[in-house]
């Protein structure tokens, strides 16, 4: 796997909000299980589609780990 980047689904409101107070806490389901749920690239299809498929507003962040 290729972890130069990263990738994070939240919602348009989450990223709005981790905008304004410059910092993300994380996402309802990070905070439950105590940390940030990343996905690689080949990842972030599947998990759109097991976790978020009824979801509209979503924002896709791409993370650079280096």
């Amino acid at each position: 796997m290729n972890f130069k980047y990263i990738y994070k689904i939240c919602t348009k409101t989450e990223f709005l909000e981790a905008k304004k107070n410059n910092q993300f806490a994380g996402s309802k389901k990070d905070l439950e299980d105590g940390f940030i749920h990343f996905s690689g690239e080949e990842q972030v299809e599947e998990t759109l589609k097991k976790y978020y498929s009824n979801q509209k507003n979503l924002v896709l962040l791409k993370i650079d780990t280096l």
